[in-house]
């Protein structure tokens, strides 16, 4: 009977020791497929680094040429986005109030005329493209400060991401305390 469990044991352990092999070979590969994807990354680095080098070579302006259409297109984006979910949300709750509260339109709107101000408009415009300036121009400038190292893209991205926060951050209050004034 011993004899039988210390086999069921041999068993047991060589086939752990499989599973270890196998796992081992599967992290053998796992770094061998990081080393290969780092050593893309560096080779995309320097093919960006001499790309932006060659526009600066033909006098090319690399902000106005590829930075600004960026930034105003993301910015118009933005702009749009907030308006249209501004729409949607006006009309659902329009759909709501009267479904639920069994509200007239007339009634839903002279609330929302009541509630809503033209500095509302602005402030929603401004804030819109602020937020669309300042969440692409920040990664566009962390970016393009960044070494062509692998080291200093995480970190440049980093400093970005949280930067982008403090600005979301400051635009909120910002138009918050707009809105309140």
């Amino acid at each position: 009977m011993r004899r039988i469990a210390s086999n069921a044991d041999v068993i047991g352990r060589v086939a752990r020791l499989e599973q270890d092999a196998k796992d081992a070979a599967e992290l053998e590969e796992l770094f061998q497929a990081d080393e290969k994807a780092s050593a893309e990354l560096a080779g995309h680095l320097e093919k960006i680094g001499r790309e932006l080098d060659a526009l600066e070579a033909f006098g090319i302006d690399i902000a106005n040429y590829l930075f600004l259409p960026r930034i105003l297109a993301v910015m118009v984006s933005v702009m749009l986005l907030s308006a249209l979910f501004a729409i949607i949300v006006t009309f659902s709750g329009l759909i709501f109030s009267t479904l639920i509260f069994d509200m007239g339109f007339n009634a839903y709107a002279d609330i929302i005329a009541k509630a809503i101000e033209y500095k509302d408009f602005l402030i929603l415009a401004v804030k819109s493209a602020a937020l669309g300036f300042f969440i692409t121009f920040i990664p566009l400038y962390y970016g393009s400060r960044a070494g062509y190292h692998l080291t200093a893209v995480p970190v440049s991205v980093l400093r970005g991401m949280v930067n982008v926060f403090i600005a979301i951050v400051v635009i909120e209050v910002l138009s918050l305390v707009a809105r309140f004034l």
